[in-house]
């Protein structure tokens, strides 16, 4: 891992002990147990949410989803608008 390098490794030395001070010892395995539930979550839903896309592109022949007829005709110019001439 590039950031564990030695240059950095006093920055997170650093910022453990800045957490430590704030949280104190006692509250920290609660902050690191609310941070892991959270990632865990954040990943669950971008799962949900690329398994969701990669559903709608694939139901389609072309590898896309098909555009709603709505949408076709609402791009069409029509001749009842009026110009801004």
């Amino acid at each position: 891992m590039p950031f564990l390098n030695p240059g950095h490794m006093w920055m997170l030395i650093l910022l453990f002990i800045v957490v430590l001070i704030i949280f104190g010892p006692g509250k920290l395995p609660d902050v690191g147990a609310g941070m892991g539930r959270a990632i865990r979550e954040f990943r669950h839903a971008s799962h949900e949410v690329t398994g969701a896309v990669q559903a709608t592109d694939t139901s389609s022949p072309n590898g896309r989803a098909a555009e709603s007829s709505s949408a076709a005709t609402a791009a069409a110019p029509t001749d009842t608008q009026p110009s801004l001439r």
